[in-house]
């Protein structure tokens, strides 16, 4: 005879806010604290033994932030990628044009934006999606360069923290890093797709570990100091997944 155990017992379920996390919390009567990251990339999740408390399910989170915030962005890029063809959205600091493919045999590519729309010049010769999102991406280069480097003098004067370089390069699962050791800075090419202010953000991120390597008190207060609204920026920022399309609410850094 077959037989099973009943599942245990749903005590409570609410949401507990860590930084721009929102953790669904379950209480069971079971012994043990689990954390899972939904599939689907959505939300986090924690079923909790009755007697922890709120304090230590917090705790808990943030020792696993960086794994979570991580974990959210893989299994959101497990998204079908764009295809750059014509009709498709296209982000561009923090703005949603409308991508517009034109032939003109034997001239060099070109982008050009025209109101709401982004339109890419291509030889028709060659024009696979993999050409079509090279040709994108030197422009999203080109772009981020000029919005960058006036936000990088502007925050190292105003700190004090002098980076020894920056630059940029393609990320699937970070915004930026920073090398406190060697002063060196590597943004994203993904923050082409953000607003201005959540670039200004992940920037303000990196410098402050020139000064706190890790995602303490220390850095918090920094972050505060200097920029007041940084966890609204943050959570703005990642609203968006890498592809530039709204993602789930409950989402990542």
């Amino acid at each position: 005879q077959l037989s099973h155990k009943p599942a245990p017992k749903l005590v409570a379920t609410y949401t507990l806010r860590v930084e721009e996390l929102q953790v669904t919390v379950l209480r069971k009567k079971i012994k043990k604290l689990y954390l899972r990251v939904a599939r689907s990339g959505s939300h986090v999740e924690v079923r909790a033994p009755e007697h922890v408390s709120d304090a230590y399910i917090e705790q808990v989170v943030r020792k696993w932030i960086d794994w979570i915030r991580t974990k959210l962005q893989q299994e959101t890029l497990r998204r079908p990628p764009p295809r750059y063809e014509s009709g498709e959205e296209i982000r561009l600091l923090g703005r949603s044009y409308r991508l517009k493919i034109t032939h003109r045999p034997a001239q060099k590519p070109a982008v050009e934006l025209q109101n709401s729309s982004l339109i890419l010049y291509l030889d028709p010769a060659g024009s696979t999606a993999t050409h079509r999102e090279a040709v994108l991406y030197a422009f999203y280069r080109q772009q981020l360069e000029i919005t960058i480097q006036p936000l990088i003098n502007f925050w190292q004067t105003r700190t004090g923290l002098l980076a020894r370089e920056w630059r940029l390069k393609r990320m699937k699962t970070r915004w930026g890093t920073c090398n406190p050791k060697a002063g060196r800075i590597w943004l994203s090419v993904e923050l082409a797709k953000a607003s201005p202010a959540c670039i200004e953000y992940v920037i303000l991120h990196e410098i402050a570990h020139l000064y706190e390597p890790s995602h303490n008190h220390r850095f918090r207060d920094f972050m505060s100091h200097y920029m007041p609204d940084w966890r609204e920026r943050r959570q703005l920022l990642n609203r968006h997944d890498r592809t530039g399309r709204a993602a789930d609410d409950a989402f990542k850094e």
